[in-house]
């Protein structure tokens, strides 16, 4: 457990490589970029379930947290892999070196974290739907606060229309993507 818990610390050393294409001054580590992710799941998680009438519809915080807190774990083997190079890559390819290096990692641990992750990748439930939403949002919320720094670079993060639409899977989040939004094009006039 101590070789992997120490293989956790790339995680705060690895600069997110999308922010350092686009010469952004001091780019967060991966692991800032963890720990907002998990405070953002676990704020709308909450949020979410207090809108819910109907218990069967509730988010399982617990399943959140975990899936928010396992989301980056293969960057400590493959590193961040920015959506540019997906293109060169193949996001099948991406996929598959993750999923390798998160098996390897975490196979022998048990406590399903491995699924949790795929999962996860695969935002195949509401809770990783929701974790996937979390990823983006905070991703884009980074992408404002540094164009308000007065990074010029960063258009093209607003201009996939992928991102927007995992971040409003429901309506309540498509309102703070969109309010996201707005805010940006206040910044750019």
């Amino acid at each position: 457990m101590v070789g992997l818990f120490s293989e956790f610390a790339i995680l705060k050393k690895v600069r997110r490589t999308g922010w350092t294409w686009r010469n952004v001054p001091d780019p967060e580590s991966i692991a800032d970029h963890c720990y907002r992710v998990n405070l953002i799941a676990m704020m709308l998680c909450d949020a979410l379930n207090r809108s819910v009438k109907n218990k069967n519809e509730r988010f399982d915080a617990e399943k959140v947290m975990r899936m928010a807190t396992l989301h980056e774990i293969a960057e400590c083997r493959i590193g961040d892999i920015p959506y540019p190079a997906q293109k060169y890559i193949g996001s099948g390819v991406k996929t598959m070196a993750e999923t390798k290096a998160v098996r390897d990692m975490l196979e022998g641990f048990g406590n399903g974290y491995v699924e949790l992750w795929e999962e996860f990748e695969n935002a195949a439930s509401r809770e990783g739907k929701l974790v996937k939403a979390a990823d983006k949002f905070e991703m884009l919320l980074q992408a404002l606060e540094y164009e308000k720094a007065g990074v010029k670079t960063l258009s093209d993060f607003w201009e996939n229309e992928d991102t927007l639409k995992q971040i409003g899977f429901t309506p309540e989040l498509k309102k703070l993507a969109d309010h996201l939004v707005g805010v940006r094009k206040k910044l750019n006039r």
